[in-house]
């Protein structure tokens, strides 16, 4: 149980932001996310019967202006909602501090919560230093088994995956960094000194070094013969169909069909691309929208009217 305890993130944050900002499918498919959750609107609708909302004498028009329009004097609701999603996605829970007319997003990762055996939560705590009440911070929480009070990251089921990606690309730097050649054996029918070792060695890195000497021709002598070291081969070392199927592993947690980055004319793109924004995107969007309801006491429906992908086809309107 966790009541009582004090709850700092759960994430390594920097493991996540790191794969967003460096594994290409992973930044696209959370920026795919991120866009496409922050475009659509919340219409504000009569008051919630039946629930106590946390923010008394709000008028309508208020809570339209902040979801809508206007969160704060400093930020366009899209930036604001973008900065939310991300939050989501890369720690799993996003954090919004309400101080009566507008809302300020609190980074996840410096927020701590303080749980209670009575009232549920006890307060926020944000750097280490500024705390706030229940009542000034709307919580939404990403599914979670372990904890009651905090989220898994959608990319944490992945990130074994983006692990080994990011492993094979890292080999295939460094393997052409250190001159894209496999090593070599030399050998030799004499007993050579270290000293003389040394030397070669030397020689061989200076003249037969692809960056400054390319396909100089070998000149062998005293019985010196030439080995290979290992059979790698530059086909073997491309990994090209292992970086595609780890690619779709991880479109996959995210809830990204990977046919809609495949691009080109496909009869199934259409069908992907509604089930992409029914099964992921909506549901994320409606779980920041019940949250929200939950504050402010107002029933709140997201806007589809203008997303491409969940509109019928004209056949089917006729």
């Amino acid at each position: 149980m966790e009541e009582g305890l004090t709850l700092d993130t759960r994430e390594v944050k920097d493991n996540y932001r790191s794969a967003y900002e460096e594994l290409e499918v992973v930044n696209r498919a959370v920026n795919m996310i991120v866009d496409d959750v922050s475009d659509i609107p919340f219409e504000v609708q009569e008051k919630i019967k039946g629930i106590t909302p946390v923010v008394d004498n709000i008028r309508r028009t208020r809570v339209d202006l902040v979801l809508n329009k206007e969160p704060n004097p400093f930020q366009d609701v899209n930036t604001f909602k973008r900065n939310l999603i991300i939050d989501l996605l890369i720690d799993g829970n996003i954090f919004v501090y309400f101080d009566g007319a507008h809302m300020y997003q609190l980074p996840a990762q410096n927020v701590t919560i303080h749980s209670d055996t009575k009232t549920y939560i006890e307060k926020f705590e944000y750097d280490g230093h500024i705390e706030y009440s229940p009542r000034e911070i709307i919580h939404i929480k990403e599914n979670s088994f372990n904890s009651l009070y905090r989220g898994v990251p959608r990319l944490k089921p992945a990130y074994r995956t983006m692990y080994l990606l990011d492993n094979m690309r890292k080999f295939q730097d460094n393997f052409f960094k250190n001159g894209a050649v496999p090593g070599l054996v030399l050998k030799s029918p004499n007993t050579l000194s270290e000293r003389i070792k040394e030397r070669m060695l030397q020689a061989w890195a200076v003249r037969y070094n692809p960056k400054s000497g390319g396909k100089r021709p070998l000149i062998l002598d005293g019985g010196l013969e030439v080995d290979a070291l290992t059979k790698i081969n530059f086909k073997e070392l491309d990994f090209q169909s292992s970086i595609n199927a780890n690619e779709k592993i991880i479109l996959e947690a995210m809830g990204v069909p990977p046919i809609l980055l495949d691009g080109g004319n496909n009869a199934n793109i259409r069908p992907n691309h509604r089930l992409y924004y029914l099964e992921t995107i909506i549901p994320i969007v409606r779980k920041v929208g019940y949250a929200f309801e939950r504050y402010f006491g107002f029933k709140l429906s997201e806007d589809v009217s203008n997303i491409p992908a969940l509109q019928p086809e004209l056949r089917d309107q006729a």
